[in-house]
């Protein structure tokens, strides 16, 4: 028979100690979440102490996995919570006979054994139990029973439900499967006899194929259209011109004289020459097919493509593809094309086709570079305007998502972003074109690791375009950080700067523009300094910078007068304070200064010649002053950036990278020079490597591998290439060569120029301009004016100028040392004797520029390139505006058109024999044999096979070269789809087969190391054991045989080193010596459990036996002692019965404690006894009887008291006893209670059965917790319930007798009367049941009185009535009506009476002033009685209707406040009507409202407001009625007390390992993105994509905040709360991630933008109602009060049904909503308490 197992304990989520229980509810608290792995368990015998689930793992095997329930055994108390204090006694291994306990802990559960706190140290006492103790295991173990059955009954509740789930979904899918037949059956019906049926591919896209010959079309055959479709496709389209559409369809009418006359859609005619339409449009409904790929379209000419473009355009679809060349249109607007989501969807795409987007470009280059080791390059080209900057960013942006990492990785990539915003406020300004172009180029080289994570990335910058710092053209602007440093800095900064409104300064002024649309420099400012701070930026080089910065607009100001001389100058006196300013910021000499800015030294053969300079010469200097000191600046921000972004792989000495090149776009301004004509060079050198990439080398791979092809004419700018650089006749060779000609000058550069290239097709000189050439670049003819180019390529200020930038002391050396470096060396060596001969200090700037191109070139020679060709769709930069011939002329410039064809004709797809070969061998069927010749007959067999399949006809196409296979789009989409499908079914095969192998091999290696290792554990020798060890080694994992192998090995040489111990240890007094022998013991067995062979020698056994002898006598003694100290007479027994045992090989050892336990047992014996007694006698004496007929005389305690005095005279030592005093006590006083209840007149509610009810709690918790029922107590309960519902009955009676509640009198008296309350013993029930009938009746009478009275309108009757009613408070409806109608006929008699009064009073008047009139005036008698009695009436009726008129208003309003319940208007209404005398019903009723309490006042006033739809003032009331709750009860909903929210340990389990980083971080703000949500989103009825989906709205909220860097933060909110309403399961998850962002959050402005994004949240979706609590408390704590409203609104209304639109949104984040420092959970009462005190 087997043992049972083991009881466990535990500790439970709230820290509580549960046990003990068997591992069936273990396995039970498991599945509920009470346990995890993280919980800590014990079991009696266990050593070490608690240990957590997950290291227990043979029982979380058991618990997790279906198992046979065992139930708990008695246990011994566990050890302290959470590790045990230090063992004195000895935990001994496991007997057959008895159970072992460990030592008693300090706290001791429920149903636990004794403990052993009693016992002498080395005491190892038995576990026993008393019968009391028992029945208190039992009673527990029953109790534990209900409460598991209860959480089982919920388990099996909740799989019901899931399984009801799972059932509807099944059926969900049935339905759908049946559908699906529907249609299918449906769709064969409705074939048509030529066999063509329309299919979908994944994409959705249609296809038609033909199920009699298996032909594949695209297109819609004729056989499937409408007579509608092929009436419209009929006839010729053409593709016809249009001044606003470029090109528009068009159906021939007519041709005529080398015309043709045409018709289009909407109708218009059109007529153009022949040869000048675009093309013939072969199929009409090809014009709606709005292809992402040009290349697939059906016609390709540039009708259809700019047609194609057009209509995407309008759907918002800015991407189009050309292969793998992107088409990237700029809609001027923000479009949610850019969110993380689409970033996980590009990334995740696996071989799903998604449609053509920046993201698939940098997909692209990344997964090549990835499978191909390869450096790879994204060319992003067009016009300044397209869009060439942002989508650098959108590219930067997938990088450090996708390759983005963790730790460093993250970081590095997070500082690529935070790069841009410094280098656009230094480097890009707005000009007529772009507000934000970039003026200068970069090209970007982002580093990846090994581990395909990014390591690093150098900026390389080309050609800043200095000349704007000094001059720019009307309308437009510098460079933005001039404008951010005048205008959003703070005071302080601005004040250290000198720094004023940029309209002072020259350099900011001259060209009338000071802001740009779009661009708000307070905003782009902040960005810049987060940006920098990111990048780690030093406060001082911060600071240096804008002092630089400062300098150069300070130094623009400084003026010049002549001298007396032609040739002098100085600085005017009003520019004084400018060149203070200029010397003091950077830190140099002011004389100095002053000097070299009016006078140059010239060295010559030695000598120093002073030379004056005249006023333009003097702001030519100065002019280079500043363009030089900002280029340098604008170089070293580079070089310090790409320092912050350095990692392993930044140095180019290791891992590939991907480079982004953003350079300027060509550029055609009304007056164009030097810098114009460099950037136009360096778009034709790109279009030179587009045009090589995209044609040439096109057709020299078809040439070298013999295929046909169609040769493309292009575009090619070679010649104006060598035009502009090749020597020696360059136009950029013969002006460097002009600067080093000692009188060089423009019109000298110019003549030479037009002298040379005179008659180049390239090259115009216009006849009137004197200073103007023209160059015919691929995009254009370009007129550049001379003017400046000399000074402009020199790019170098006067070396006493310079010299004196070296002794600059700002920052330390920032201007001498960080910016003049290079010229400080130069200097230095110049004085040293060298020559500076070469270096960069004396190069032009068309050579650096030259040097650094071609540097450029053939960095991208080297890599895969990939385009992207930026389009501007129109020159307003409006959104929604396509101008056709615009973008038309860009696309031909862009060579697209030709890209287009070259890729339609020709085979873009290729692969090496070999590489095809072994990429789709796959997909043949049956397999090919062996190859016996090279792998282009592989390649060909593979092409034959295949196209014998229907649906892969088309690959009969493909072109079999020397060395490659060449396709198009259409074979490469039929062979990839077969090879998906083929990849899909292998991939489980790989894996299994891979998965066996390893299998395969651990079974060989186990079958040869296995049998060593048992061998050399049953030898028993340290060499075996050495040797078997070492051998199985080599398995990838350890076995158990291997750890119990190299246990037995440690215990080899332990045994050895004990067996010298043991020969001392044997010889001595095993009771004396007690703990060493316990010690080495214990040693002993935890070595014998694992190795059942050792200490087998006698002197081990004889040790063993002393040791057991003493532990056998010390076991005996323990278990008298305990039992003597606990009266436990079971456990003395038995320890008396081992003393005889013992007594006979020991002899007498403890006569005392046996005579002690002797007479204690006699004791015990006596007062079981009296306890068995006094049971009897509570039996006995119990009431009986009927509910509300008991009799007083029946009960009698005497015999049960005298009982009960005879125990608690002696000194009670067994439980049994205490327990029969306690209850008997406790019986007993109930029986006197009731007994004395019943002999008195007392009611329910009186002190006599207030002492009832007291008693038959006390009792019945005494007999509920000693698990007993007795009907004793359920007849006095029911009894005293009884007289309770006649309480009750009688109250109400009360009530409605005070409140004259007719309805309720007329339910109390039959109630009454069923209950025979006439008859009761009470009097006062008697009376008050009699009181009722009166009042009952007087109702009645009053109310036919008056209804007799209203329908008669006797006033008699009304007034009986309303007496009879005021007799006795009577108030109805009938009273009232009568009151009102009462009041009225009242003032009706009262007015009349009172009019009658005033007209004779009107008409005495009257009278005396016609006696006193003009005796003059002559009037007949009978004149003068008219006008007298007319002005009489008239006076009394005025008088008359004004005290109508004042009581009608007075009782208007009261009814208006008492309706509504506004306290304000309800006290001015009493006052005035108290003020007129007058009495309205509705005053009494609104006295006793503003008589009721605070709580019930508000809820009163939420009431009226529901009723009555004011919708505001519902949302007031309800926050003052959560403030008061919150005050009394704001501690139930801290935000971590939330219940949806995941246990931190489980939310910090990142692949199965536990990070304790992320939970502290969990409920704090953090930069990094989550990996799994906050909330529980995994019950029943959730979306099982909604964990992935709260990863990503995570995202949002990071980039929204601006803790991550994203484009269009605006359109990142709108996306947020797009998910709220579209899934109301994350709401909750996303409020919880905001709450997160805001606590602890160091950034004010990213806590103003969470707070923001609140308000939003909660303008658009309500949070549920388990939440709402919780988030309330929380903005309540912020001081939150307008978004506490807002929540309320929300939650009354419900949620919207649109996200809120992009200009909502920004017009609140630029309103801006206040923050706080946030607070949580202990700080949150407390602070709203102190708050709303104060208030």
């Amino acid at each position: 028979m087997s043992k049972p197992k083991r009881a466990w304990y535990y500790v439970d989520l709230d820290g509580a100690q549960q046990g003990p229980v068997d591992e069936s509810t273990l396995k039970a608290e498991y599945r509920t979440g009470e346990v995890d792995g993280m919980s800590l368990l014990w079991r009696p015998g266990q050593k070490g102490g608690w240990l957590k689930l997950d290291d227990l793992s043979s029982l979380k095997t058991r618990i997790t996995q279906a198992s046979t329930p065992s139930s708990p055994q008695a246990a011994a108390a566990p050890p302290p919570v959470p590790s045990p204090q230090k063992q004195n006694r000895r935990h001994s291994i496991k007997k057959p006979n008895r159970a072992i306990q460990p030592k008693a802990a300090a706290k001791k559960p429920k149903g636990a054994g004794p403990t052993a706190g009693s016992a002498k140290k080395g005491h190892r006492s038995a576990l026993t139990f008393s019968q009391e103790a028992q029945f208190d295991t039992k009673r527990f173990e029953d109790s534990k029973k209900v409460k598991t059955d209860l959480r089982m009954a919920k388990i099996r509740e909740a799989e019901a439900l899931e399984a009801a789930a799972g059932d509807a979904k099944a059926a969900a899918r049935r339905l759908e499967a049946e559908k699906m037949k529907a249609e299918l059956a449906a769709k064969k019906a409705a074939r048509n006899k030529s066999g063509w049926e329309e299919h979908f591919t994944p994409e959705r896209l249609p296809y038609y194929q033909n199920r009699e010959t298996g032909d594949l079309s695209w297109e819609k055959p004729d056989e499937l259209k409408s007579a509608a479709e092929k009436e419209q496709a009929g006839g010729e389209w053409l593709w016809m011109p249009d001044k606003k559409e470029a090109f528009v369809p068009a159906k021939v009418s007519g041709r005529n004289g080398g015309k043709i006359q045409a018709t289009s859609v909407n109708g218009k005619a059109y007529e153009c020459a022949e040869g000048k339409e675009a093309g013939v449009i072969t199929n009409f409904h090809s014009i709606n097919m709005r292809e992402d790929d040009l290349v697939q379209m059906l016609d390709v000419n540039e009708g259809s493509i700019i047609h194609c473009l057009r209509e995407r355009f309008a759907i918002d679809e800015i991407y189009t593809a050309v292969g793998d060349i992107l088409i990237a249109l700029n809609p001027y607007v923000r479009l949610p094309l850019y969110t993380p989501e689409k970033v996980y969807e590009y990334s995740h795409r696996g071989t799903k086709r998604l449609p053509p987007h920046v993201f698939d470009t940098a997909s692209r280059a990344y997964m090549g570079m990835c499978e191909y080791h390869k450096d790879y390059s994204i060319l992003i080209s067009g016009e300044s305007g397209a869009g060439k900057t942002e989508a650098t960013k959108q590219v930067l942006i997938y990088l450090s998502e996708v390759a983005g990492g963790q730790g460093p990785s993250d970081q590095i990539a997070q500082r690529v972003l935070s790069a841009n915003p410094g280098l656009e406020a230094f480097g890009n300004a707005k000009t007529l074109r772009n507000n934000n172009s970039s003026r200068f180029g970069k090209f970007m080289q982002v580093y990846f690791n090994q581990r395909e994570k990014i390591a690093g990335c150098n900026i390389e910058n080309y050609l800043l375009e200095k000349s704007r710092v000094v001059m720019q053209l009307e309308g437009e602007r510098n460079f933005h950080i001039f404008y951010m440093l005048c205008t959003a800095t703070k005071t302080a900064v601005r004040s250290e700067l000198r720094l004023e409104n940029p309209n002072d300064y020259y350099y900011l002024d001259q060209s009338g523009c000071i802001t740009a649309d779009g661009i708000n420099d307070q905003r782009e400012f902040e960005d810049v300094m987060t940006a920098l701070k990111k990048l780690e930026f030093k406060d001082e080089e911060i600071m240096n910078m804008w002092k630089v910065t400062a300098a150069v607009l300070h130094n623009g100001n400084i003026k010049f007068d002549p001298t007396g001389s032609a040739d002098g100058c100085v600085v005017s006196p009003k520019s004084n304070a400018a060149v203070k300013n200029v010397a003091e910021l950077l830190g140099c000499d002011l004389a100095k200064l002053k000097k070299t800015l009016v006078r140059r030294e010239i060295t010559l053969r030695g000598e120093t010649v002073a030379v004056d300079l005249n006023v333009d010469k003097a702001q030519a200097g100065r002019d280079a002053l500043s363009k030089s000191l900002y280029g340098k600046l604008f170089d070293w921000l580079v070089i310090r950036t790409n320092k912050a972004m350095a990692g392993t792989g930044a140095g180019g000495t290791s891992g590939n990278f991907i480079g982004i090149l953003d350079i300027f776009g060509f550029e055609i301004f009304k007056s164009n020079s030097f810098e114009q004509l460099c950037i136009n060079f360096c778009n034709e050198k790109l279009q030179q490597h587009f045009n090589r990439n995209t044609f040439v080398l096109e057709e020299d791979t078809y040439t070298a591998e013999g295929i046909e092809f169609d040769h493309i004419e292009y575009i090619d700018n070679q010649d104006i290439l060598n035009m502009i650089e090749k020597k020696p006749k360059g136009i950029l060779v013969i002006l460097d060569d002009e600067v080093s000609v000692p009188r060089g000058s423009d019109m000298g550069f110019y003549n030479k120029i037009c002298k040379i290239h005179k008659g180049n097709p390239r090259f115009l000189k216009p006849r009137m301009a004197q200073n103007q050439f023209v160059v015919n670049h691929y995009a254009g003819g370009v007129t550049y004016t001379i003017d400046n180019m000399l000074e402009k390529n020199k790019d170098k200020i006067e070396d006493d100028m310079a010299a004196l930038m070296t002794t600059c002391t700002l920052g330390n050396g920032f201007v001498s040392d960080n910016l003049y470096g290079l010229v400080k060396k130069e200097i230095e060596q110049k004085k040293k004797g060298g020559s500076a001969r070469g270096s960069r200090y004396l190069k032009t700037q068309s050579s650096v520029f030259r040097s650094s191109l071609n540097a450029l070139m053939k960095r991208l020679n080297g890599t895969c390139p990939n385009y992207i060709r930026c389009i501007k769709t129109n020159a307003v930069k409006k959104p929604g505006v396509f101008t056709a011939p615009m973008c038309l002329e860009q696309l031909r410039y862009a060579g697209v058109f030709e890209a287009v064809s070259i890729r339609k004709q020709g085979f873009p797809f290729r692969f090496l024999h070999e590489d095809f070969y072994k990429r789709f061998r796959c997909i043949t069927k049956p397999k090919l044999a062996r190859l016996k010749s090279g792998f282009s007959q592989g390649c060909r067999a593979i092409l034959k096979q295949v196209a014998q399949r229907p649906m892969a006809k088309v690959v009969s196409n493909c072109k079999v070269g020397q060395t490659m296979i060449l396709y198009r789009s259409k074979e490469s989409a039929a062979l990839e789809l077969l090879r998906a499908i083929v990849a899909e079914k292998m991939a489980s095969v790989i894996q299994g087969v891979s998965r066996g192998y390893i299998a395969r091999q651990l079974i060989k290696e186990l079958r040869i190391h296995v049998p060593i290792l048992r061998a050399a554990i049953a030898s028993r020798t340290e060499d075996a054991l050495k040797s078997a060890i070492e051998g199985a080694s080599s398995i990838w994992f350890e076995i158990k045989m291997l750890k119990d192998a190299k246990f037995i090995l440690r215990g080899l040489v332990r045994e050895q080193e004990m067996k010298v111990e043991l020969v001392a240890l044997v010889n001595k007094d095993p009771d004396r010596n007690y703990n060493e022998y316990e010690k080495m013991i214990n040693e002993m067995e935890m070595i014998q459990r694992r190795d059942a062979g050792a200490f087998k020698d006698p002197t081990a056994l004889k040790c063993i036996a002393n040791f057991k002898s003493v532990e056998a006598k010390r076991d005996v003694k323990g278990d008298l002692q305990e039992g003597i100290s606990q009266f436990n007479k079971i456990q003395m027994e038995d320890a008396l019965k081992r003393l005889q045992t013992l007594k006979v090989k020991f002899g007498d050892f403890c006569p005392a404690l046996e005579k002690e336990a002797s007479s204690i047992l006699k004791l015990i014996q006596a007062e079981e006894a009296l306890a068995l007694k006094i049971k009897n006698l509570v039996d006995n004496s119990a009431v009986k009887g009927t509910p509300g007929r008991l009799d007083a005389s029946k009960i009698d305690t005497s015999d049960l008291r005298k009982a009960i005095a005879a125990g608690q005279a002696g000194n009670q030592k067994t439980a049994m006893l205490k327990k029969a005093i306690k209850m008997g006590n406790v019986l007993c006083n109930l029986r006197e209670a009731v007994k004395e209840a019943l002999s008195s007149d007392d009611n329910a509610t009186g002190p006599l059965w207030a002492r009832v009810r007291d008693a038959l709690v006390s009792a019945t918790g005494e007999l509920s917790g000693a698990g007993k029922k007795s009907p004793e107590l359920d007849l006095i309960q029911a009894d005293a319930a009884a007289r309770s519902k006649i309480e009750e009955i009688a109250d109400k009676i009360r009530f409605a007798t005070t409140s004259l509640d007719e309805e309720w009198l007329t339910f109390g008296i039959d109630q009454a009367v069923r209950l025979q309350m006439d008859t009761h013993q009470s009097a006062s029930v008697r009376e008050c049941v009699e009181e009722a009938r009166k009042v009952l009746r007087m109702i009645t009478d009053t109310k036919i009185l008056l209804r007799e009275g209203i329908d008669n309108v006797d006033m008699s009757k009304m007034s009986a009535g309303l007496e009879l009613a005021s007799r006795f408070a009577f108030e109805t409806d009938v009273v009232m009506e009568a009151e009102a109608l009462h009041s009225r006929c009242k003032l009706k008699m009262h007015g009349m009476r009172l009019s009658l009064q005033l007209y004779f009073i009107c008409f005495l008047l009257c009278l005396l002033c016609n006696t006193c009139c003009n005796p003059f005036q002559k009037k007949s008698k009978k004149t003068c009685v008219t006008n007298l009695l007319s002005n009489s009436l008239s006076l009394s009726l005025s008088l008359s209707f004004c005290i109508t008129i004042l009581g009608t208003d007075l009782t208007a309003q009261a009814e208006v406040a008492y309706s509504r319940v506004i306290v304000d208007l309800m006290k001015n209404s009493i006052e005035s009507c108290d003020r007129q005398k007058l009495r309205i019903p509705v005053l009494d009723k609104m006295r006793a409202l503003l008589l009721l309490s605070e709580p019930k006042l508000l809820q009163r006033q939420l009431k009226a407001s529901v009723l009555l739809g004011e919708h505001d003032r519902v949302t007031e009331l309800t926050v003052r009625i959560k403030e008061l709750f919150f005050s009394q009860a704001g501690g139930m909903f801290t935000f971590s007390k939330y219940p949806n929210l995941k246990p931190r340990n489980l939310f910090a389990k990142r692949y199965g390992v536990h990070n304790e980083h992320l939970k502290r971080s969990m409920l704090q703000w953090s930069n990094e993105p989550v990996h799994t949500s906050l909330t529980r989103l995994d019950g029943a009825g959730v979306d099982p994509a909604a964990k992935k989906h709260a990863t990503r709205i995570f995202k949002n909220i990071l980039g929204y905040m601006g803790d991550r860097q994203y484009s269009y933060p605006i359109l990142l909110a709108q996306e947020v709360t797009r998910c709220g309403l579209e899934c109301a399961s994350v709401r909750d998850e996303i409020y919880c991630q905001l709450v997160k962002q805001l606590i602890d959050n160091p950034g004010k402005a990213s806590v103003s933008r969470g707070w923001n994004l609140m308000a939003l949240c909660l303008s658009t979706f309500p949070p549920s109602d388990e939440f709402e609590n919780f988030l309330e408390l929380f903005l309540r704590t912020n001081h939150q009060e307008r978004n506490v409203k807002k929540l309320h609104k929300i939650v009354y209304r419900g949620a919207r049904n649109a996200p809120i639109a992009v200009e909502d949104i920004e017009q609140i984040q630029h309103r801006g909503s206040r923050f706080s420092i946030v607070v949580t959970d202990a700080d949150q009462l407390q602070q709203f308490r102190e708050t709303k005190g104060s208030r």
